[in-house]
């Protein structure tokens, strides 16, 4: 029996289940599909489980996989910080970014929260306004980027 997980293994879980596809999740982790499927079935063998359902329309986390999923996200983010922290590579402060209003939704929503996820130690703070006033208040300093 196994006594500690491949965060590589579970790096590639993550991937394959957020994509809900062994091809997508290839291109993201920029491996072939053959290695992802063979990296999904040791992590499956490891834990003596299966954790996704295959059908037509794609990959499906079995009950097994969708309990696995979220403490998988957190072993990665701990793994992540760790390595980040030790080789002197945190990134941490607070950023202000002017945004135009119709920027904010759709656009910008999926673009931050993966920046949040990558770097959680970073706060973010927006400032909404018409489309020339982040340019302006860029100049005054009172926020340190305009979209």
């Amino acid at each position: 029996m196994i006594r500690d997980l491949d965060t590589t293994l579970i790096r590639t879980f993550v991937t394959t289940a957020d994509k809900a596809s062994m091809t997508a999740a290839a291109n993201a982790l920029h491996l072939t599909q053959g290695a992802v499927s063979q990296q999904v079935k040791r992590l499956e063998e490891a834990l003596g489980q299966s954790l996704f359902e295959r059908d037509r329309r794609g990959l499906k986390l079995t009950r097994v996989g969708e309990r696995l999923l979220d403490k998988a996200r957190r072993l990665l983010q701990l793994n992540d910080e760790i390595l980040a922290e030790i080789r002197g590579r945190v990134v941490a402060g607070q950023v202000r970014i002017g945004v135009p209003y119709d920027l904010v939704g759709t656009l910008l929503a999926p673009v931050l929260k993966a920046y949040a996820e990558a770097y959680p130690q970073v706060e973010i703070s927006l400032v909404c306004a018409s489309s020339p006033e982040p340019a302006a208040a860029l100049a005054a300093g009172t926020i340190d980027l305009a979209v």
